[in-house]
């Protein structure tokens, strides 16, 4: 998704976005892809608000593999608002990938309910972009694991048939009791690194980076 200009005479601020971790994936042909996985919050207001006013003009595609409601856009709007909110949870994060340094190519909210639920995984080109999901999906469960005692959650509501299959072959276990899709703080370390290396990608944390101005790297102002 590529967000579209919006009109803005004040000076452009510094922008904070935190790039955590970088996934490559090279094809037979041998040409590559880059997701880059960005930490967005408050201090990203305005970014965060151009994003909103570009969705709202957009006609968002289905994604079979989607965690959130039944409307895409209302859940991306919804998980924007929530990271902004003056009322959020701090252990709340908003994650963003961006598909070879200029295209948003999915966001992933994630939300303390007890344990850490992810709440929202939606990607712009539906489950064509695997890469891009597992991006995401990998560094919410490292943000989980590095919070301490908190399971990794996706609440049934959330999910049709086809994405609970989908995210339980990548790690989760349905719970009997609430049908909650979890992964346990004790495994937490263990299914980070099963999904790494069972899947074609290559992934660098990027734990020492400087904090982006995301205007600049999607050349939203161009």
């Amino acid at each position: 998704m590529q967000l579209q200009k919006v009109n803005n005479t004040n000076p452009q601020p510094n922008f904070q976005a935190r790039n955590l971790s970088r996934v490559v994936s090279t094809a037979k042909n041998g040409v590559k892809s880059v997701i880059d996985v960005y930490s967005v919050d408050k201090k990203d207001e305005a970014f965060l608000n151009r994003f909103a006013e570009a969705l709202k003009g957009q006609h968002l595609p289905q994604d079979s593999l989607m965690i959130g409601g039944k409307n895409a856009k209302a859940s991306v709007l919804d998980a924007i608002k929530n990271i902004l909110s003056p009322n959020r949870h701090y252990d709340d994060g908003l994650l963003v990938a961006v598909e070879d340094k200029k295209n948003i190519a999915g966001i992933l909210d994630y939300r303390e309910k007890g344990d850490i639920d992810i709440n929202t995984l939606y990607m712009f080109k539906d489950d064509a972009q695997s890469m891009g999901r597992k991006a995401l999906l990998l560094q919410a469960l490292k943000d989980i694991k590095n919070k301490g005692d908190f399971f990794a959650q996706i609440m049934p509501q959330n999910l049709k048939e086809k994405s609970a299959n989908y995210y339980k072959s990548l790690g989760f276990s349905k719970e009997k009791q609430t049908g909650d899709l979890i992964i346990s703080d004790e495994k937490l370390g263990e299914k980070i690194k099963n999904l790494q290396n069972k899947s074609a990608i290559s992934v660098k944390d990027l734990k020492t980076s400087p904090n982006i101005d995301l205007i600049n790297v999607l050349n939203l102002d161009k």
